[in-house]
């Protein structure tokens, strides 16, 4: 997809992972952030549940 979804996932900057996925504008970026998510750092909640959002306005969007 041209990014790294790590990259961003990783950060210490504490609202960075929450700003991308809040901007992102492909629900298939968006399951590889949920894949590397899960794969590499547990699942934390909060970040689960920003991709869930984005997913959810993204669908939105379509109707």
């Amino acid at each position: 997809m041209g990014e790294d979804p790590a990259r961003f996932l990783s950060s210490s900057e504490r609202y960075l992972p929450l700003a991308r996925i809040l901007r992102i504008q492909d629900r298939g970026l968006l399951s590889a952030y949920r894949a590397v998510e899960l794969r590499e750092f547990g699942g934390r909640d909060v970040i689960l549940e920003a991709i869930d959002e984005r997913e959810h306005e993204l669908m939105e969007e379509l109707r």
